[in-house]
């Protein structure tokens, strides 16, 4: 290429050829940098969805972890109630199983029992679509006397011994030839397990 004679011409002539070649030497930049550019962009968003998705994976099995614990805590409290606190039959009495404890927790309180009356299994009432029962309720009827002091002792006692003991009937009468004495009736009852052959009463049990 062959530049003008004039300066001013050739300085024109020589921007104008600095400026083709920026030009062109931002065109080929381009054209390699921006593939690379969004590529990168897509990385990151790609990136930014395996966080998301590693975190969610992360909180859901956290979850898991979670139910998992609950679950087995719960069956541990299952299993230790129905080893510990629901009533079963002993010789295949309910009564059997249920006397002595009363009798040594009366001992204890100092209430003289004059007599334990079988009520036997009850019915527990469900609400209407509930699934089939798998409790039934065992009832006696505890009879005696004892002082005022004595009688609260006595219930208080009966109720740490076993979370789902319920007294459901309290009767007391006094005594007219010493106040100080009262005539106790007390209704216990506790939760047992159905079964398919389940008696009516401990009287009736096999």
């Amino acid at each position: 290429m062959k530049l003008p004679k004039e300066r001013k011409e050739r300085i024109q002539v020589l921007v104008l050829v600095v400026i083709g070649l920026a030009a062109l030497v931002f065109a080929v930049v381009s054209l390699a940098i921006n593939p690379l550019l969004a590529r990168q962009r897509r990385n990151a968003k790609n990136a930014d969805l395996i966080m998301e998705n590693l975190a969610k994976a992360d909180r859901e099995v956290h979850g898991m972890v979670l139910l998992g614990n609950e679950y087995r805590r719960l069956q541990f409290e299952i299993n230790a109630a129905e080893s510990n606190d629901i009533v079963k039959p002993v010789l295949g009495s309910y009564l059997l199983s249920v006397r002595d404890g009363i009798e040594q927790t009366a001992r204890r309180t100092d209430v003289k029992l004059t007599g334990i009356q079988e009520i036997g299994l009850q019915v527990l009432p469900i609400a209407a679509g509930a699934p089939n029962r798998t409790f039934r309720s065992y009832g006696i009827q505890v009879i005696g006397a004892a002082g005022y002091a004595q009688v609260r002792n006595f219930l208080a006692a009966l109720e740490a011994s076993n979370p789902y003991l319920s007294i459901t009937e309290i009767v007391i009468n006094g005594h007219a030839d010493d106040p100080r004495v009262h005539g106790l009736s007390v209704r216990i009852e506790w939760p047992v397990m159905t079964g398919e052959n389940i008696p009516n009463s401990a009287g009736e049990a096999k």
